[in-house]
């Protein structure tokens, strides 16, 4: 890769990285009747300045507060890539979901007057496109959004599988991602095609010791975008 090559793909990167919001949940959860409150990490893209595009397999629902002796999420926090904060401790009311389907969710960060939240920072969005409108073969190189449980980051990251007839229109890709990355966009030439949405691992279970058990197959399962979510990208 040549100089102009590298500065583009820096370039990609930081716009990718714009883009990206870190979600915090705050869960409550008991254990032998005692109270702990935790944060669970997931990733999403900005669209329009008042939406994030994330996924769609939360432990607990999103719209009800947890009540007391009741595991569930409290509150939500959101922060920028590189970890800067610029949502704390919202009500889970600060948001609501606009769409939902198998793989993805998208909640709408906006004001009673219409105002989105990203807006309101000055934070750019990302271009949102289909699935039926890309072309992509095997080996194609995407952006994907990982994290490395401070800050969020771009791979680069290489298409492995374009499977049919598994309900939820989907790529597989090299790069096996880290826990909270899951919503964490993949993009193409600079537009968001996808998100985060499982990880797979093969082992080889020759032996019947687990822990002596080859890895040998691992990778990200990316959901791809619907034309119903990137309308959304078009009001």
């Amino acid at each position: 890769m040549n100089a102009s090559e590298q500065g583009r793909c820096k370039e990609l990167e930081k716009s990718i990285l714009d883009v990206t919001i870190v979600i915090e949940m705050h869960v409550q959860f008991y254990i032998q009747d005692y109270r702990y409150v935790q944060l669970i990490h997931s990733n999403a893209t900005i669209m329009e300045g008042r939406y994030l595009v994330t996924h769609n397999h939360f432990n607990f629902p999103l719209t009800e507060t947890a009540a007391v002796g009741q595991e569930g999420y409290l509150a939500i926090s959101l922060r920028r890539s590189d970890g800067e904060l610029i949502l704390d401790s919202a009500p889970l009311s600060v948001f609501t979901i606009v769409y939902a389907d198998t793989a993805t969710l998208v909640l709408d960060f906006s004001n009673t007057q219409g105002v989105g939240l990203f807006d309101l920072y000055g934070l750019p969005s990302a271009d949102f496109v289909p699935w039926g409108d890309i072309q992509i073969d095997i080996g194609a190189e995407v952006a994907q959004v990982d994290w490395d449980g401070d800050t969020s980051h771009v791979v680069w990251t290489q298409v492995n599988s374009l499977p049919k007839d598994e309900g939820v229109p989907q790529i597989h890709v090299d790069h096996y991602v880290q826990l909270g990355s899951s919503g964490g966009g993949v993009f193409l030439h600079g537009q968001h095609i996808g998100n985060n949405w499982a990880r797979y691992y093969e082992q080889d279970a020759f032996t019947g010791d687990i822990f002596q058990r080859y890895i040998f197959q691992r990778y990200s399962i990316i959901a791809l975008n619907s034309a119903a979510l990137v309308q959304l990208d078009q009001r």
